[in-house]
């Protein structure tokens, strides 16, 4: 009889065990997903935390779009001026939040009308202008 136990008593442990490793398994497999979706969250919701930051909101802010569910925004008629909606200040804080180069802001603020559509890249980041002396600046940043 003991010979017929101790074979029993392997196998439920192996099974117990296998039990427990596939558990631990699933557990570690939902919890890298829900931090993959929480990522896709905040990345899509980056636009966002960047405008409030710098004490702009969609809704309240005319000339300030997200577009593509989160995957780009538009600033349009940004200048320096008080009749703009959107301050150049604005726009450079929001570059501000999402890490661009301060040598970014300087080519924004050179651009000249003659010069057409500029466009530049940076960290996960693509951003296209243009400038216009009557218009001010027109902007588009997309995630990469």
């Amino acid at each position: 009889m003991l010979a017929i136990a101790v074979p029993v008593t392997i196998n439920v442990q192996r099974a117990q065990a296998e039990a427990a490793e596939n558990a631990a398994a699933e557990k570690a497999v939902a919890k890298a997903e829900a931090k993959a979706e929480q990522e896709e969250k905040d990345r899509r919701n980056r636009f966002n935390t960047a405008l409030a930051a710098c004490g702009m909101y969609i809704g309240n802010t005319t000339g300030v779009e997200i577009l593509d569910d989160g995957e780009a925004v538009e600033f349009s008629g940004v200048a320096e001026t008080f009749a703009s909606d959107v301050q150049t200040s604005d726009l450079y804080c929001f570059l501000g939040k999402l890490r661009a180069p301060q040598s970014l802001e300087a080519k924004i603020g050179q651009t000249r009308a003659l010069d057409g559509r500029q466009s530049e890249d940076w960290d996960g980041f693509t951003i296209e202008w243009t400038y216009h002396p009557d218009d001010g600046a027109n902007v588009i940043i997309e995630q990469e």
